[in-house]
C-alpha cells in the first residue's frame, strides 16, 4: 500500500531471499527505494533482543518523533503487530504449543491496520486484542517479569 503511493520502505523478515524478491518487485512495479534487513527471529536470543529493542527504544523513539513532528504534515506510526500468521511459528519449531499464535492475524490484516493508523496520524498502532493486553500487562509488571513471560509464551 505504501509503495503504491510512492513511499520508500525498510522491510524486516527472516528470509533474505523473500525480502530480496519483494524488494525487486516493489522497486520495479512502484518505482520506490526498498531497503531490507534480514534477521532470524526464530532464534531465541534474537527474538528477545528484538522484543526489548522494539518495545523499549523504537517505541519511545517513534512516540517522541511523532510528537516533535506534530503539525508539520509528517507523521510517524510505530506498528506493533503481535502474533502474525507468517510461518514464523513453523520456522521456530513452535508447533501448536505457543499461546500467542492461536489467534494470529493475517499479514494483510496487520498491514491494513497499520496503514489505517498511519493515515489517521496515530503514533502507535497496537494490532489486535492480544497485543493490546500484552502492552497493558507489560506496564503493570517489572520489565524483567515481562521478558520472562514473553519468553515463556514464545516456547
Amino acid at each position: 500500500m505504501l509503495a503504491q503511493e510512492g513511499s520508500d520502505l525498510l522491510l524486516v523478515a527472516r528470509s533474505a531471499n523473500k525480502l530480496d524478491a519483494l524488494k525487486e518487485e516493489l522497486e520495479t512495479t512502484c518505482g520506490v527505494e526498498v531497503q531490507t534487513f534480514p534477521i532470524d527471529l526464530a532464534q531465541e536470543d534474537a527474538a528477545l533482543d528484538v522484543y526489548d529493542y522494539v518495545l523499549g527504544r523504537d517505541l519511545r523513539f517513534s512516540e517522541a518523533t511523532a510528537e516533535e513532528l506534530s503539525g508539520t504534515g509528517v507523521t510517524v506510526t510505530a506498528l506493533c503487530p503481535g502474533p502474525t500468521a507468517t510461518g514464523f511459528e513453523s520456522a521456530a519449531d513452535m508447533g501448536s504449543s505457543s499461546a500467542m499464535f492461536h489467534q494470529a492475524a493475517s499479514a494483510a490484516k496487520v498491514a491494513r491496520d497499520g496503514y489505517e493508523a498511519m493515515r489517521k496520524g496515530k503514533a502507535v498502532c497496537l494490532q489486535g486484542a492480544f497485543t493490546k493486553a500484552m502492552a497493558l500487562g507489560s506496564r503493570l509488571v517489572p520489565r524483567a517479569v515481562a521478558r520472562k513471560l514473553a519468553l515463556r509464551m514464545n516456547r
